[in-house]
């Protein structure tokens, strides 16, 4: 269970423990096995269930960073999620995607991965940018990836 949300963020485990006692609840066992686990993950963590409770990571960015960037925000998060990773190579190609070029680019970006940091979505792995929770990281990516081509694909 734990493995599966990689970072332990008290309220998603209290979130995944809730629905694995529903569902043992529900099964009439106090027995779940990794089988039980990766479908609770897929079926309630990442479903409507889940989204009411990560929702919130979303209403913060939307809160935070400006209208006119936040279309980059988005789409360098769901870059992360969709390739496991952000680089530097694909952030500036996002960012000159959006039309910020140069010196407003640079400090979009700088800014943009601040509030990544700080807010808890991505940690710095190497030259990289990684999704801290891998929770986080598959909500993400069902919410905001369909239709989306990785920046490597363009």
């Amino acid at each position: 269970l734990l493995e599966r949300i990689a970072c332990f963020i008290p309220h998603h485990v209290a979130m995944f423990v809730h629905f694995v006692l529903q569902d043992s609840r529900r099964r009439g066992t106090s027995q779940c096995s990794p089988a039980d686990v990766d479908r609770i993950y897929d079926e309630q963590m990442l479903s409507v269930h889940g989204h009411v409770e990560l929702a919130t990571y979303e209403d913060r960015l939307r809160r935070v960073v400006a209208p006119e960037t936040l279309g980059a925000a988005l789409e360098l998060l769901t870059e992360a999620a969709v390739v496991g990773r952000l680089t530097q190579a694909a952030a500036s190609a996002v960012l000159q995607a959006q039309g910020l070029v140069g010196r407003d680019a640079a400090e979009t970006l700088r800014f943009l991965l601040g509030v990544f940091v700080h807010d808890g979505y991505l940690k710095r792995r190497g030259d990289d940018f990684v999704f801290v929770s891998n929770l986080l990281r598959d909500w993400w990516n069902r919410r905001f990836s369909l239709g989306y081509v990785r920046v490597d694909e363009r």
